[in-house]
């Protein structure tokens, strides 16, 4: 996981200290091969990186700075804009209040339920089983170091799912938690006078229900809807990326929705319409289509369009869509109607227009053919005269023969 997520390489630090906490003459070979094995999994990939973009960890590796006074909020182009300078003091306050928010509310989700909250009282006592007690004690050095390096690589992501996100690294230590919160529920029933032992029973089968309750009213009527929307919306994102050839370059505010749902190549929208946008479609390559979501459309009016300086994009969506004015010597003057104002497309030449997206078949439900089937008119259409009918056979007479009695057919 330490490829994809780069901050949960900082759980080698707890894992170096319970090593040397538990493990005594077997502590220093075993912290040095977990970290030369670490090493070469993940340095390949760093050298990859610098390769790429120049630094080892890329975009990510710029995530502290974001949400502070002295930045933008957005990572895409920092490094090329002369924005990006920070100072220690802006960063360290900043990221501050992130830490100063754990406590309150990120180390109460991971848990969840009543045994997260047993998990939390059972970190200040003391168990009989040692594995139990050295997973304690792992678990605490690993919450410490998880809740600052969340604290200080959160992002605008975690504003649009708080409760859980890609960033939610505490999320990862769930199954220990649970683990620790049994044993100290067992310890504490083991405390109780129960009036008859099968009562233990009774209080435990209500304990898991009670934490299982919001995942069986999940399979209860009625169902909730499996789209993310805002901002999310799959069916618009592939038939808006469909328009656009597989080697052809789409600007976006959602790069990594258009290329997983779309299947096309999409770089992030850089901080400016003008000196930025330019930069890619001269230098780099050209630019055929642009998508803004409602990441960038759903901007408040006065606090972030007029007032903000990270919301070009932003009063540039309100230009096209009120004023129907697009900058001179923008590329790209062709607007798809269809998903205004939440959506806006605008492409070199209406290609909406020349055939219809490719896209998947879908074969309609019995409801939505009887409603296409009741929108068309009724045509009346006279029916063809009846054809006439041949003649019935009559059955043949029986003929009687001399010396014989005659036999009537059945």
């Amino acid at each position: 996981m330490g490829l994809t997520r780069y901050a949960t390489l900082v759980l080698l630090i707890p894992v170096t200290l319970y090593y040397v906490l538990f493990l005594d003459r077997r502590g220093l070979p075993a912290t040095l091969m977990t970290w030369l094995v670490c090493a070469v999994v993940v340095a390949p990939w760093l050298v990859r990186n610098h390769q790429v973009s120049g630094t080892l960890f890329g975009v990510p590796g710029v995530a502290i700075y974001q949400e502070t006074p002295g930045s933008r909020g957005r990572a895409s182009s920092a490094r090329s804009s002369p924005i990006f300078r920070w100072s220690a003091c802006s960063t360290s306050s900043g990221r501050g209040r992130g830490v100063a928010d754990g406590p309150r509310g990120d180390l109460l989700k991971p848990g969840g339920g009543w045994f997260g909250a047993f998990f939390l009282v059972g970190l200040v006592g003391q168990f009989r089983n040692p594995a139990l007690n050295r997973m304690r004690v792992f678990l605490f050095l690993s919450l410490a170091a998880l809740a600052v390096a969340q604290a200080l690589g959160r992002t605008y992501l975690s504003t649009f799912a708080p409760t859980l996100n890609s960033e939610n690294l505490l999320v990862l230590l769930t199954p220990g938690m649970f683990l620790v919160g049994v044993g100290f529920y067992d310890w504490l029933l083991g405390r109780f006078e129960l009036p008859f032992l099968e009562f233990r029973h009774v209080i435990s089968t209500v304990l898991v229900l009670g934490t299982g309750a919001p995942l069986l009213m999940g399979f209860l009527p009625p169902r909730p809807v499996p789209i993310a929307y805002p901002p999310y919306y799959p069916p618009h994102l592939q038939e808006a990326s469909q328009f656009l050839e597989s080697s052809e370059l789409l600007l976006t505010d959602m790069p990594w929705a258009t290329a997983w749902y779309g299947d096309r190549q999409s770089v992030w929208t850089p901080l400016d319409d003008r000196q930025s946008f330019f930069r890619i479609h001269d230098e780099h390559k050209k630019v055929s289509g642009l998508l803004l979501t409602p990441l960038t459309t759903d901007a408040a009016f006065r606090r972030e369009i007029l007032q903000g300086r990270d919301h070009a994009w932003s009063r540039f969506a309100v230009e096209v869509m009120l004023r129907t004015n697009v900058a001179p010597g923008f590329p790209l003057r062709q607007a798809w109607s269809y998903g205004a104002p939440d959506h806006l497309l605008l492409s070199d030449r209406p290609r909406w227009q020349a055939s219809p997206p490719p896209g998947p078949r879908r074969n309609p439900s019995r409801r939505q053919r009887w409603r296409r089937s009741a929108r068309r008119p009724v045509r009346w259409i006279r029916a063809p005269p009846p054809k006439p009918r041949p003649p019935r056979r009559r059955r043949p007479e029986p003929v009687a023969v001399p010396g014989s009695t005659p036999v009537r057919a059945p």
